[in-house]
């Protein structure tokens, strides 16, 4: 009876750790989960993500949420550092942050490998700027990606939760959250844990073809660190701030000389063409299958700066500042929230004729490969400009520019389920007015996909 009691003591004592509960778990993890916030060299804000500490001063956190930044902070409640990029990988969407003055508890990296489908997960993160926002959910599947294996989870996340931590329930790092697959349900992917020892070795390469522009990389050189500068010196980073709550649509005491927007430009052969600082659209993004009369996902783009090279535009969803972007002659769509717009300026910068054709078309924001095939997500072939034509939006009637744009969307992004390789035509058109100075309905068709971006309205700085 004594030997069976021993054996019994020894096999308790070996077995497995009990799982945490839920909020032992946040307790234990979260002090160990930050913001970050990106600004642009004029100190105005990029974009808001999380982020995870892995060493002593080291935060890791998805490089799109970095990406093109000139100053970054990582903070938390009272609590902010300026941060610099040391170790990018952006082909894994990875990036390692230096923040010398942080001092957070350094979290317990798991094993990814050893992920079942159906284990419990729970995902801790800053979505919509909602610090420590904590959600529970499976791992539904683990997905090959170009660059390895992939873990797809239903514990929610949404804008801002990217770079934030996927955790097993003894509270060990799995994943970073990454991204979640957009008009679909608890699809969400977060890039394995265990990448996070690959940086060390990978960064130098990445980081020399970087700075050598080297192709396909030549583009990762806006993610290097800039020169640096003494705090407060032109160029530099603002002096050290006290810790006081973060202004939430402004950096931290910006500088008394900050920039003042460009003059606006004097319009040689387009006459009203050229937007000015100030002139402000509201938009609304309409599913048109599902929703066709639900205009409450609102977009206003508000003209920051304008010149004969460049328009900046700041852009807010719902109240809330999602992206800042740069137009130029380029002619290139861009990706963000689920909205597409090709070049919505494009009568700025060039003189359009029926029957002009333009060839294939860039997408800056959209990310890389269909995580499930390896195929582009979206490509835009080419275009064609059509006559100029009457089209109503709910802002009013316009007589319009309409550019047709031949495209293709990957079969396993207009379907996560599906798994074969290729693309199915679809059709995106644009109207381009110049009473507004900008494109005022863009109309996205296809198979399983019927969407627009429509004008709501329109206020002229002029």
């Amino acid at each position: 009876m004594a030997r069976l009691a021993c054996f019994l003591l020894v096999f308790v004592l070996a077995g497995p750790a009990l799982a945490l509960e839920p909020e032992q778990l946040f307790e234990q993890v979260s002090p160990s989960v930050w913001t970050v916030r990106t600004f642009d060299e004029n100190r105005k804000s990029m974009s808001q993500g999380s982020a995870v500490v892995v060493a002593r001063g080291k935060v890791v956190t998805n490089c799109h949420v970095v990406a093109k930044s000139r100053f970054i902070l990582v903070m938390r409640e009272k609590v902010r550092h300026m941060a610099t990029l040391e170790l990018p990988d952006p082909e894994r969407d990875l990036c390692q942050l230096d923040v010398p003055k942080l001092d957070a508890p350094v979290i317990r990296i798991g094993n990814p490998q050893a992920l079942r489908i159906g284990q419990r997960v729970y995902a801790i993160g800053n979505p919509r700027g909602l610090e420590l926002t904590m959600s529970e959910g499976i791992v539904s599947a683990l997905r090959a990606g170009r660059q390895g294996q992939l873990v797809q989870t239903t514990a929610p996340i949404s804008r801002g939760s990217s770079g934030g931590g996927l955790f097993d329930a003894d509270g060990r790092l799995v994943g970073i959250t990454t991204r979640t697959v957009a008009d679909a349900q608890n699809l969400n992917i977060a890039i394995p844990s265990s990448w996070i020892a690959d940086l060390a070795e990978r960064a130098p390469a990445v980081l020399e073809r970087a700075r050598n522009h080297v192709p396909p990389l030549a583009h990762l050189a806006d993610l290097l660190p800039a020169p640096v500068r003494a705090p407060g010196t032109p160029g530099g980073p603002p002096r050290p701030v006290s810790p006081e709550p973060p202004k939430p649509a402004a950096m931290p005491e910006p500088s008394a000389a900050a920039p003042q927007p460009l003059p606006a430009p004097v319009v040689v052969a387009l006459p009203p063409a050229f937007p000015r600082a100030g002139d402000t659209w509201t938009y609304a993004h309409v599913d048109l299958r599902y929703r066709p009369d639900d205009r409450s996902r609102r977009y206003v783009h508000t003209i920051r700066s304008s010149s004969v090279d460049a328009i900046v535009e700041e852009i807010a969803l719902n109240d809330l500042v999602v992206a800042t972007r740069t137009h130029t002659r380029a002619l290139e769509a861009s990706w963000r929230s689920n909205v597409l717009e090709v070049a919505p300026f494009l009568l700025a910068f060039r003189r359009l004729g029926a029957g002009d054709r333009f060839g294939p078309i860039p997408i800056a924001g959209i990310g890389g490969a269909n995580v499930a095939t390896g195929d582009e997500a979206l490509v835009l072939r080419g275009a064609r400009v059509g006559e100029r034509e009457q089209v109503t939006v709910p802002a009013g009637s316009f007589e319009a520019v309409r550019t047709t744009i031949e495209a293709g969307a990957a079969l396993a992004w207009l379907n996560p389920n599906d798994t074969a390789r290729g693309h199915r035509d679809v059709s995106i058109t644009v109207w381009h007015a110049p009473a507004v100075r900008r494109a005022v309905r863009v109309l996205v068709e296809g198979p399983g996909i019927a969407e627009a971006y429509e004008l709501l309205s329109f206020k002229s700085a002029r």
